[in-house]
Formats: C-alpha cells, sequence, structure tokens
C-alpha cells in the first residue's frame, strides 16, 4: 500500500517549488479548512528547523498535550513528514487523508508531492484532534504550502543562503521571504542572526505590530541532540513553548529529544556519524563538533550532495579536518555527478576516493581498523545510509 501510495505521490506535478498558495488555500476550503482546527507553532529559518521543531514537539507533548508535527523531507519513510505524539501516520491514515484530498481535488495532478502531504497532514491531525500542531515550513516561508494556517507562535531558526534561486540573493532578500510566515499581533521568537537578517525581523515585526523574542544564548543542561547548535535550537523551542504555554520555565522532554540523521552515531564498531548537514551553515556547525569533540581523530569522510548547493565550499571548509573525501552519488537527478567533485578535488590537491553510489561506497570502505567515518552533505545520502544501516523511525 506504501508503494502504491509513494507513486502516485512521485507522478503529481513538478517537484520544483511553487510560489503560489492559490491552489493550496482552495483544496483546503473545499476541506473545510482542517487547518484551523487546532493552534499551530510554525517554523521557519534556513538552518536547525527540524532539530527545533522536535525540541518544540517535546516540550508541547511533555506538558501533556497532543502534538501533531510535520516536518520534510522524509529520511527513510514519507510517513515521517507526519506524526501525532513522534508516532508515524499509519500507512491506512495516510491512505484515507490522500483519498480524501483526491475526491475535492479539480484534477489528479492539481498538487505536487509536497503541497499533498501538507494538506495530509492537516486533515489527519483533525481527524486525531490534535492539541496543536508544529509546523516545519519547506522552503522559504512566504509561498510554501504550509503558510495557510493561523499560527500561534513564529519561529525563525538561523537564517543563511540557501535556495537563492527562489529566495534571493543577499540575505536581506531571503530573511524576507522566510517572514512571510510573521502574522499581525503574532509573537515571533527568532534565533540569533546576521545582522542583515536581524534588521528585516526587526522591521517586518514592527509592521506587523507582532511581539518580537530574540533568543541570545544557548541551554545548558542535558540535551538529547549533540553539538553547540543544538543549544540554541533547544533555547528558540524552549521560548517559544513558553510563550504559547503561557508557563516557565519548562524544561521536560529536552534531554529524551530525538531527531534522525543529525550528528547521529549509527554504528559505534567502528565509529560511523551522519549528519544532515547539506548547505555551508550547516557545515561549519558540524566542523565545529568534530573540532571540539574528535579533533585528534582521524576521519575519512562520505560526501555526497545535490548540484545546486555551494558544494566547493563545503568540501574547503573540511578538508582540514579530514584525511580524505570518498565521493558518493545520493540517488535522484539533482545529485552531483563524482567527476565533477573529484575534477575539484584534484585542483585542491586533496586526497580523495570515488566511492560511486552510497551502498557501494560504504561496503567498499568502512572498515573496523579506522577512527571515524562520518557521511554528510545531503539528507537524501543520510536516509541512503540509514536504510543500509537497518534504522528505521516507526
Amino acid at each position: 500500500m506504501l508503494r502504491t501510495m509513494e507513486k502516485y505521490l512521485n507522478g503529481l506535478q513538478g517537484h520544483d517549488f511553487r510560489m503560489d498558495l492559490g491552489p493550496v488555500r482552495q483544496v483546503c476550503e473545499r476541506l473545510g479548512n482542517p487547518q484551523f482546527l487546532y493552534p499551530v507553532l510554525h517554523v521557519a529559518g534556513t538552518n536547525g528547523k527540524g532539530s527545533t521543531c522536535a525540541f518544540l514537539e517535546s516540550l508541547l507533548r511533555s506538558a501533556g498535550l497532543k502534538v501533531g508535527l510535520i516536518t520534510s523531507p522524509h529520511l527513510t519513510d514519507l510517513r515521517e513528514r507526519v506524526q501525532v505524539n513522534r508516532q508515524l501516520i499509519s500507512e491506512k491514515d495516510l491512505g484515507a487523508s490522500i483519498e480524501m484530498i483526491r475526491k475535492v481535488l479539480p484534477s489528479d495532478d492539481f498538487l505536487s508531492f509536497f503541497e499533498m502531504m501538507v494538506l495530509a497532514g492537516f486533515w489527519h491531525f483533525a481527524q486525531k484532534k490534535v492539541d496543536v500542531a508544529v509546523v516545519e515550513v519547506g522552503l522559504g516561508g512566504r509561498c510554501d504550502a504550509t503558510n495557510i494556517v493561523k499560527p500561534s507562535v513564529c519561529v525563525l531558526t538561523p537564517i543563511s543562503f540557501d535556495h537563492q534561486q527562489y529566495l534571493g540573493n543577499t540575505l536581506k532578500e531571503i530573511a524576507k521571504e522566510k517572514c512571510g510566515i510573521l502574522k499581525p499581533g503574532v509573537a515571533v521568537v527568532t534565533a540569533p542572526q546576521f545582522p542583515e537578517s536581524g534588521v528585516v525581523i526587526a522591521e517586518e515585526c514592527r509592521r506587523l505590530d507582532a511581539p518580537l523574542y530574540n533568543v541570545e544564548k544557548g541551554l545548558d543542561g542535558p540535551l538529547g541532540l549533540q553539538g553547540e547548535h543544538q543549544k540554541i535550537n533547544a533555547a528558540v523551542a524552549l521560548k517559544a513553548a513558553e510563550i504559547f504555554l503561557g508557563v516557565g520555565p519548562l524544561r521536560g522532554g529536552l534531554a529524551s529529544t530525538r531527531w534522525a540523521g543529525r550528528l547521529e552515531t549509527v554504528s559505534k564498531k567502528p565509529l560511523v556519524l551522519i549528519d544532515g548537514a547539506h548547505n555551508l551553515a550547516g557545515f561549519f556547525a558540524l566542523a565545529n563538533y568534530l573540532r571540539e569533540n574528535h579533533k585528534d581523530v582521524e576521519i575519512s569522510l562520505f560526501f555526497g550532495v545535490m548540484k545546486d548547493k555551494d558544494w566547493r565550499a563545503m568540501m574547503t571548509l573540511m578538508a582540514p579536518l579530514v584525511r580524505r573525501f570518498i565521493l558518493v552519488r545520493p540517488e535522484g537527478e539533482r545529485a552531483l555527478d563524482l567527476e565533477t567533485m573529484a575534477r575539484f578535488a584534484d585542483t585542491m590537491g586533496w586526497h580523495y576516493e570515488i566511492g560511486g553510489g552510497v551502498g557501494e561506497a560504504f561496503n567498499k570502505y568502512i572498515t573496523l581498523d579506522h577512527q571515524l567515518w562520518v557521511a554528510a552533505g545531503s539528507l537524501y545520502m543520510i536516509g541512503e545510509v540509514r536504510k543500509l544501516y537497518g534504522i528505521s523511525n516507526d
């Protein structure tokens, strides 16, 4: 059944970002606007959205609420995108949601894959009578399919460069698009930002008369996710939860928060670490973590990336930290070819190996006599690695 749904969803109209909320609004209206039946905490930004959503969900659930969660992309199972109390939507419920949506479509290809999954989440949450939903923006904010909710709190994680072809080539332009989720009078919680982004956020909050809460520093104490950057993500989530609940301080749930593919250890012997870093800001966080925790360890990096990313800068950042790159090509048309990466590595004089596909590379190179293996560059690749190790989120 799941394969049948995946085949249908993958056959929907273009995977490119559509800067038009009209189709999604139209379908939701025909469904009775299920997204208005529960409060929503809406999360946008460039890096840390998923982790912040995970912290936020844990905090709200620990307060006794029934919490819906919409995130993207998925790593191993498309049902990861829609969860209630961290339980993946069942195949039966996903099928029922999709069939309900298809009944009101003007044509069967009226929505994209992403739009359909977002609306399936909205419908599912209404059927399950959630107390609150945490909704992660897929791309940008202003024109993202999730931006038809009426949020109770808006959250902005760190904003940096990514998806410039849709969002703009400056931080101000990108921040403006991200701020498209802000609504009049609705509280905004923001992580520390670059000055250019911070100015835009402050201006938009003044224009909308939206209370602005700037989180200045990360949380100390036990967290369920590794890395210094997660302290900021946790602090942002904590502030948003406290504003929504009207109580504080909260801490329950932070130590038990889990989020797949973010500095995740998939094997201890040999030691294999995977991370969802897929843009330059993400690689800065990964590099800082490796310097702080594995500075005297020999590291090999499985590197696979999408062709539209700033992959040269990513490799240049990581080169001083790794003994060699193992170049891999994740599945999908957007993946960068191995030869292009190899030519750049040759130019720079770096040690590298041509790994091929993800499974092929892991089977060939992972050995017990090496100290640390790291895989990063694409969430699609991370999903493939988790499948190799038989790891499921269900």
